[in-house]
Order: structure tokens, then sequence, then C-alpha cells
């Protein structure tokens, strides 16, 4: 019985010894709201990553996908936070209308410099230079 109690003794005393003690404080909205917007960073990152095209491309520049998925764990929150923001500024391949507008813009101001100076004769309303 006395050996039995020594041990008793010994395991209680080890395991009290070791635990560690709970921490209660009252935490602040801004820290609940602080580790939702971090693990929805981390999510929307690891999304964009794992998108078929910037596989394509970090393969491209001799990365590889899974590791850099990996690498974003370790990144800080202030780190996720502006790359987070980066994604979302970031344009999307869009409808292309811009540069359709841009391209015609272009040519039709070419082709008019080229009508002035007499090189060729599109638009009826100028008159040649020489």
């Amino acid at each position: 019985m006395r050996y039995i109690s020594l041990t008793l003794v010994f395991i209680l005393s080890v395991v009290t010894i070791n635990s560690s003690y709970a921490q209660s404080r009252m935490i602040t909205t801004l820290e609940v709201m602080d580790g939702i917007s971090l693990d929805q960073d981390r999510e929307k990152v690891i999304s964009f990553m794992e998108g078929k095209l910037v596989q394509e491309k970090m393969i491209s520049l001799g990365i590889n996908p899974k590791e850099a998925i990996q690498r974003v764990a370790g990144l800080s929150s202030k780190e996720l936070s502006t790359l987070s923001k980066k994604i979302d500024q970031a344009p999307a391949g869009g409808d292309g209308v811009g540069a359709i507008i841009g391209a015609a813009l272009l040519v039709f101001i070419v082709l008019l410099i080229t009508d002035i100076l007499g090189y060729t004769k599109v638009f009826p309303f100028t008159r040649s230079i020489q």
C-alpha cells in the first residue's frame, strides 16, 4: 500500500508540475476580428495560388506551386493582409473592351496623321499638307 501511495504522489506531482496554467482574460472584438480576417486572408491567398493560370505561371518561373502554398502558412498577418489586398486590386481578365477601344483609337490617329501628311486618302474630311 505504501508503494502505491508513493507512486500516486509522484505521478500527481509530475502531472501538476508539467501542466500549464490556463489564462483567462477578456478579449476585444478587434482581436476576434483580426483572427477571422487573418483566416479569410489566408484562404483567399491559397485559393488564388491554387488557380490553374497562377500555377502555370509559377511553374514557368521555376517555382514549385505546392511549396509556395505551404509558405503562405509562414506569412505574418501584415504580409497576408497586404497580399490579400493586392489580389483584390489586381485586374481580372476582363472583357477586353478597353483594349479594343484603345487599339481602334490608335489606328484612327495613325490613319488621320497619314491622311494629313498626304500618304493615304482614307478620310474625306482631311486635306493633305502637300
